[in-house]
């Protein structure tokens, strides 16, 4: 399934089993130091919350950080997707 962005003509794709997570946000861009995520906004009390949407997908834990098997962070269907440790998953990127 193909989700369009706000912000940006490229688009997100996700499974289509994961389209009930996804329904409800408006999804955009969003640049993060040398990484863009596609990402959403939720409000929580006074407060905003950015949830990316590859966390989401994969419920990860806070103690994890999700990663692109393809390192293309568009593609974030399931099967390019997997929840790691912090030092993993810097490991991985360090060595790529």
């Amino acid at each position: 399934m193909i989700i369009s962005l706000t912000n940006s003509d490229l688009k997100c794709e996700i499974d289509d089993s994961d389209w009930s997570l996804v329904k409800d946000y408006s999804w955009y861009l969003k640049q993060s130091g040398f990484n863009s995520y596609v990402c959403t906004s939720k409000r929580e009390g006074n407060q905003v919350r950015t949830i990316r949407i590859h966390r989401l997908i994969m419920a990860a834990g806070d103690d994890e950080e999700t990663h692109h098997i393809d390192f293309d962070i568009l593609n974030n269907k399931r099967n390019n997707l997997q929840n790691l440790s912090k030092q993993k998953h810097r490991k991985i990127h360090l060595e790529n």
